[in-house]
């Protein structure tokens, strides 16, 4: 693994979650939220670079399109924003990021949009006979 690879490994974490982004494209959008370890800033002081464009070739190996990459202010979280279809391994990209050494803690967010949640809702109505609640 490229030095450069292992300091994009560091910016997210991956706990990832399926669904499906739009009935149309039959992709999955994701909000990763990470923070790297001190060992990786320090590096990036050394040699600064733009993280997004390793993001983009990261996800792109991997199947996903990067929507947007942001770093927060005073928290030191990063924020990645990233669709995937459905035949991507998203494991493979869970164990590559962890594996990196470069993460301290992270989490990740399926995003739904309104439209996609009223059709939860429906299918959820459609679930509800078929569940009863502790008593």
């Amino acid at each position: 693994m490229t030095k450069g690879a292992a300091i994009l490994l560091a910016t997210a974490t991956f706990s990832l979650a399926f669904g499906t982004a739009s009935a149309e494209d039959k992709k999955t959008r994701y909000l990763l939220e990470g923070i790297s370890t001190p060992a990786v800033y320090a590096a990036l002081m050394k040699s600064p670079e733009d993280r997004s464009i390793n993001a983009k070739v990261l996800m792109e190996a991997a199947g996903c399109e990067l929507i947007d990459y942001y770093l927060g202010v005073n928290n030191y979280k990063n924020y990645i924003i990233f669709d995937c279809g459905e035949e991507t391994n998203l494991s493979a990209l869970q164990i590559l990021i962890f594996g990196s050494g470069g993460v301290s803690s992270g989490t990740a967010t399926e995003l739904r949009t309104a439209a996609q949640m009223a059709e939860d809702a429906e299918a959820a109505a459609k679930l509800a006979g078929s569940y009863n609640v502790p008593e």
